[in-house]
C-alpha cells in the first residue's frame, strides 16, 4: 500500500493510502480552492496615469484595497495612505509640473509580509538630500519637505533613485513605526 502525504503551510496535513486516494484527493482539491480565501497570494497593481491628482487619488485607494485584503491593521493602511498620497501628488506636481501630457507609473506589490510601492515620474528629478529639513529653525514655517520627513517617519524603506524620478517605498506589516520619542 503506496502513502501519499499532503503538507500545507497552515500546518495542516493528510495521509492518504491508496485505497482512498480518489476520496483524499477530491477532499484536498476542495480544501485547496477553498485554502486560497484564507490565504491571499501576493497582489500587484502596475498602472500609468496622466498627471492628475484626482487620478492618483484613485490609485492610492486602489493600493489601499489590496492592503485591505491582505488584511493590514489600520495603523499600517494609515501610514500608507499619507505616504502614497505624499508620493504618487509629488511626482504630480513637483516631478511632472502637473503636465498631463506626463505619466506616472505605480507599481504596488502587496504580500502578507510587506508592501512595496514604487512610484515613477517623467521630470527632470531631484537630490533628496537638498531638500531642506522642515524642522530646522529656518524652515519650520514652510511647507516643503514636510511630505518626505513623514514618509521616513512611517515607512520602513524610502529610497529616491533614477536622479530623483524613482520612488521607492516599503513598510513591513505591523510595523511599529513611526516611533514617538517623548522626550519633552
Amino acid at each position: 500500500m503506496t502513502e501519499y502525504v499532503a503538507a500545507f503551510s497552515v500546518g495542516v496535513s493528510f495521509n492518504c493510502t491508496t485505497t482512498v486516494v480518489p476520496r483524499c484527493s477530491s477532499f484536498l482539491s476542495v480544501f485547496l480552492s477553498h485554502m486560497s480565501f484564507y490565504m491571499p497570494a501576493a497582489s500587484q497593481l502596475n498602472v500609468q496615469i496622466p498627471s492628475d491628482t484626482t487620478e492618483g487619488l484613485a490609485v492610492q485607494e486602489q493600493i489601499i484595497a489590496l492592503m485591505e485584503k491582505h488584511e493590514y491593521s489600520m495603523r499600517d493602511i494609515f501610514a500608507m495612505r499619507l505616504s502614497l498620497e505624499e508620493g504618487i501628488t509629488n511626482a504630480i506636481k513637483h516631478g511632472n509640473g502637473n503636465d498631463l501630457k506626463k505619466n506616472v507609473t505605480v507599481y504596488a506589490d502587496v504580500s502578507d509580509e510587506k508592501l512595496r510601492v514604487e512610484v515613477r515620474d517623467e521630470g527632470e528629478g531631484f537630490v533628496p538630500e537638498a531638500v531642506p529639513d522642515p524642522t530646522a529653525d529656518d524652515f519650520i514655517d514652510r511647507a516643503c519637505g514636510r511630505g518626505l520627513m513623514l514618509m521616513r517617519a512611517y515607512l520602513n524603506f524610502v529610497e529616491y533613485s533614477e536622479g530623483g524620478t524613482k520612488l521607492t517605498m516599503e513598510r513591513e506589516r505591523n510595523s511599529e513605526l513611526p516611533i514617538i520619542d517623548d522626550d519633552d
